[in-house]
Parts: structure tokens; C-alpha cells; sequence
């Protein structure tokens, strides 16, 4: 047979071939992906870089895509995957080179080998030292904290003597000398004496600020606070007071000292108790001999002074603005002002002003003096100006005074002084007249008698004197009940009809007249 005869048939065995595979449903003939529907035993996919081909379950070819970087092929039993080095994919360290337990590998003679980097570790062990708590072997990780109860107590540093302190500008560790520690060793103003500790120093002690008050030119004390900073500056406490008001204070706290307001200033003293007994705060002043000048004189026992600001000084507070206040709580209750008026502003409820006393269930807003055993002055009335001649009774320059008539029986006594004529004019007026000539009239001045009848007014009885015009102590004129007067004197009255006979010369009924016979008053008929 000859080479084309070879080569017919084998185009002819071929083509059959094809045929039947076309038949069969397999790759066909056309060109076509590994991975395309045409093979019914792989997985349709795209290929990418990296990817290999692996068999699964089907079973059939599946494109399987490139594991992370430092992954292997590994069999997990049933598929290939990629995976990391699994520990139990390594022969044991001891099955290379120990056999029976004992090692192979003489670690001791091998090159460079260094015996203090192979020691047991359970054979060191670390040991606290002085101002230091904890350690033990090396085995584990070890833990040293600072123990200063484990040092010796020293009372006293002396100059040489160093303290460890952290700078935090530098960064680092430090340590500094006793006598250049701020408030320490030998050249401190501060003094320690057992459990006292004083300033004896030319300087200033300043708490929150690098520099003290300038305004500070002797030894001194100063306090400077944050400016959000309005809880107390300063407080003074004791164990033995516990009292309730927590919410401005730690309950230990008597007295204390802090901003009146967060950015305006003042100093507000505060003081607490806890029994309504014992007061708060109280102010004592203790002099040789207090001044005898009122009204000039600023220095007394207790002096309260109040000032306004001039721009960088201060001067006196105008007349009609307070410079003290008493205040209930938030409430102002009284007022004294630059030029010493004393106010009470009208608050809503009763004011009552006691002077001597502290209770009258009889008033419910008025001023009560309560003279006790006193018989002399209870009110005066005063002018620099006057300069009166009863300087037995009162005082030279009082020109009006109220004391009691009777030292035990009471009564009111008025008086009024002058330098002249006039020691008391009372006067009276209304808008309107009142012409009633009865019981029922009144009259722009009335002066109303009674007697005490069942704890009330009452009327006086008959013929009771209800009036009484004296001359230093003797009556002169007494009107009594029923309108009746008497008089010690002569009836002067002018414009009365006189003559003999008036009754017939016309006097009209009840009109008085003097009858020039006999020089008698007789009334007309």
C-alpha cells in the first residue's frame, strides 16, 4: 500500500469518527472553550489567571479560582483546596530529634553558643528592693509596684536629701534637692512643729496663681480661682458639726467663703448650723474703749462700711441708694440708705418694728416700745436748732417728747417744748364742715374721753370730768359728762350784751348777758 493509499484511509477513519462522536453528543467537531456547555462533564465557567481545573461532586470539571498569597494546595479528604501549612501537616519536633526522650541536637555545642541565653527560668528569681512590693522567677511576667509604707519614716529632711518628681516639659525623670523643693527643707518660710504647720516667712502664701495680689505688700494670704470656678474658695469644717444644707456645703462645714455671682464679684461669707439654737455667723469686735462720737466717728467695736466705685476707688453711696440690707432668704426686709434712712419695703405682709419688746397681738403693722420700769422719755423729737429752757425734764435741743403720765399707773404724757410762746399746737383739718350741734356732731379736732368698761372704751359716768385745762399741775377749767364747766377765774367773753334790764332790751332765750346793775351774767329769757 502505498503512502497516499495510508493517508486516504486514515482521513477516512477520522471522518467516521467524527460522525459518531457528532452522534454521541460530545464535543462536536466546530472549535469551542474547554469550559463552554458543549462538554456535559465540566462546570460552564470563564477562566482567569491562576485558575486550575479540579473534580467535584457530579461528578464533572469545575474551573477553581486561585487561593490567597501563601496558600497551598492541600486535601481536606474529599476535595483539593487551597489552605495555609495546618500544624499537623509537619512531622513532630521531637520525632526529628530526640529518640526515647532523649535529644540529638547538643544545643550546648553548637557554634556561637552563648550560656546565659539558655539558663532555666524557674531558676532566677527577681526581688523587690527598698520602696518596692512584688517580683518572682522569670517563669512568668513579673509586676514590681511602689510600696512607700515599706520605707523608713524620716520627720525631717535635711539639705542633700533628694525627691524623685517627673517633668513634664523635659519628659522625663528628675530629681530634685530638699532645700530647692517649694515649701521644703531648711530655707522654707513654712514651719512644721508636730502637728502644726505655720508661715513664717516676709512673703506671700498664694493658693491657684503663680503671683500674688499686687496690692499685697506685706505678708499676706491669697486665694485665685478659675474663672467658672463659683462653688467655695474657702471652708472651714469640723467633725463634730453635721448640719443640712449639703446642697451649699459638705455637711461638716461652718463657714465658708465664695463668689456672690459667677462674673460680677462679691464675697459672700456663709455660715450653717445644725441646731435652730446656735447661730450661723457672728461678728464680735473687741476694742480698749469704744468711741462716745455718733454720727462722724467710722471706727466702733463692729463697723459696717459700704462705698461705690469712683473708676479705680470708691466713695460714698448716694442718699437715696442702700447700703446695707437685711434680707430674708431672697427677700429684702430692710433697707439702710446712703444718708441713713432707715426703709422697710412693703413686702405683702405685716411689719412690725419692737424696740424693748417682741410680741403685741394688738398690732399688725406699727412700731412698740416697751419702757419696762422707765418712767422718763419714751419718744423725743430733737433739732439742732432748738435750744429750749426745760433742760430738767429733756434734753436742751428736744422740743417733743411722749413718756407716761404716772410711773405705775400709765397714761401718756405729751410734751412739747419751745424757746418763745408755743410748746404744742395741735391742728386738725378735713375737706368738710360738720355743723351738727348735738351729741352726734364732730369737728375738725376732737378730743374723746372714755373709762374702760369690760376691757373697751365706755363712757365716763355722770357728772365725771371728762376735760381739764391746768396751770403746772392745777386745774383752771374742767369740763364734765353732761357738757357742764367749771372754772377758777372770770368768764370773759366778748360781745356780750350788757346793760340793766337786757331781758326787755332784747337779749334773745339762752343768749348769756351782763347785767350792769349788779355786774351778774344772767341768761336771756
Amino acid at each position: 500500500m502505498t503512502t497516499a493509499e495510508r493517508l486516504k484511509k486514515v482521513e477516512s477513519t477520522l471522518a467516521e469518527l467524527n460522525i459518531r462522536m457528532a452522534g454521541a453528543g460530545g464535543g462536536g467537531g466546530a472549535p469551542h472553550n474547554l469550559l463552554s456547555a458543549t462538554h456535559p462533564d465540566t462546570d460552564p465557567d470563564s477562566p482567569v489567571r491562576g485558575d486550575i481545573l479540579r473534580g467535584i461532586a457530579g461528578p464533572e470539571w469545575q474551573r477553581y479560582a486561585l487561593g490567597a498569597a501563601g496558600t497551598y494546595l492541600r486535601s481536606d479528604g474529599n476535595d483539593i483546596v487551597f489552605s495555609a501549612i495546618q500544624a499537623g501537616d509537619l512531622p513532630a519536633h521531637a520525632a526529628e530529634h530526640e529518640v526515647g526522650g532523649g535529644d540529638l541536637v547538643d544545643h550546648d555545642a553548637l557554634t556561637n553558643f552563648v550560656a546565659n541565653e539558655h539558663i532555666d527560668h524557674t531558676a532566677i528569681t527577681l526581688t523587690a528592693g527598698e520602696g518596692l512590693s512584688g517580683g518572682g522567677t522569670i517563669a512568668a511576667n513579673r509586676t514590681f509596684d511602689l510600696d512607700v509604707n515599706g520605707l523608713v519614716e524620716d520627720a525631717a529632711g535635711a539639705s542633700g536629701d533628694f525627691f524623685v518628681y517627673y517633668d513634664t516639659v523635659a519628659g522625663d525623670h528628675k530629681k530634685i534637692d530638699w532645700d530647692d523643693m517649694p515649701g521644703g527643707g531648711g530655707a522654707s518660710p513654712w514651719t512644721v512643729d508636730v502637728n502644726d504647720i505655720y508661715w513664717d516667712g516676709t512673703g506671700h502664701a498664694t493658693i491657684g496663681a503663680i503671683a500674688p495680689d499686687s496690692k499685697m505688700t506685706v505678708a499676706g494670704f491669697n486665694i485665685y480661682t478659675p474663672a467658672t470656678a463659683n462653688d467655695l474658695h474657702f471652708a472651714i469644717q469640723n467633725a463634730d458639726v453635721n448640719h443640712a444644707f449639703t446642697d451649699f456645703a459638705d455637711a461638716d462645714t461652718y463657714f465658708s467663703i465664695q463668689k456672690v455671682s459667677a462674673s460680677g464679684g462679691g464675697a459672700k461669707l456663709s455660715g450653717f448650723s445644725e441646731a435652730g439654737s446656735v447661730s450661723p455667723v457672728q461678728i464680735w469686735g473687741y476694742v480698749p474703749l469704744a468711741s462716745a462720737v455718733y454720727g462722724t466717728g467710722t471706727d466702733a467695736p463692729v463697723a459696717l462700711h459700704g462705698a461705690e466705685s469712683n473708676g479705680t476707688g470708691a466713695k460714698a453711696v448716694a442718699d437715696n441708694e442702700v447700703i446695707v440690707v437685711f434680707v430674708n432668704y431672697t427677700t429684702s426686709v430692710l433697707c439702710f440708705t446712703g444718708d441713713g434712712s432707715i426703709i422697710a419695703p412693703d413686702i405683702g405682709g405685716t411689719i412690725k418694728w419692737f424696740l424693748g419688746d417682741s410680741l403685741n397681738t394688738k398690732m399688725t403693722t406699727g412700731f412698740t416700745i416697751q419702757q419696762r420700769g422707765w418712767s422718763d422719755e419714751a419718744l423725743a423729737i430733737k433739732s439742732t436748732f432748738v435750744s429750749q429752757g426745760y433742760t430738767t425734764p429733756h434734753e436742751v435741743d428736744t422740743y417733743f417728747a411722749i413718756q407716761k403720765y404716772h410711773s405705775t399707773e400709765g397714761g401718756a404724757s405729751i410734751h412739747g417744748m419751745g424757746e418763745v410762746t408755743v410748746g404744742v399746737e395741735i391742728k386738725g383739718g378735713g375737706d368738710t364742715d360738720n355743723v351738727t350741734k348735738s351729741a352726734a356732731g364732730i369737728a375738725p379736732i376732737i378730743l374723746n374721753a372714755t373709762k374702760s368698761a369690760a376691757g373697751t372704751w365706755g363712757s365716763v359716768g355722770a357728772d365725771g370730768n371728762l376735760a381739764a385745762i391746768q396751770n403746772n399741775g392745777s386745774s383752771v377749767w374742767i369740763m364734765d359728762a353732761e357738757g357742764d364747766s367749771w372754772q377758777n377765774g372770770t368768764l370773759h367773753i366778748d360781745g356780750m350784751k350788757s346793760g340793766a334790764n337786757q331781758g326787755a332790751a332784747g337779749a334773745a332765750a339762752n343768749e348769756l348777758w351782763r347785767d350792769t346793775a349788779d355786774n351778774s351774767v344772767k341768761l336771756g329769757v
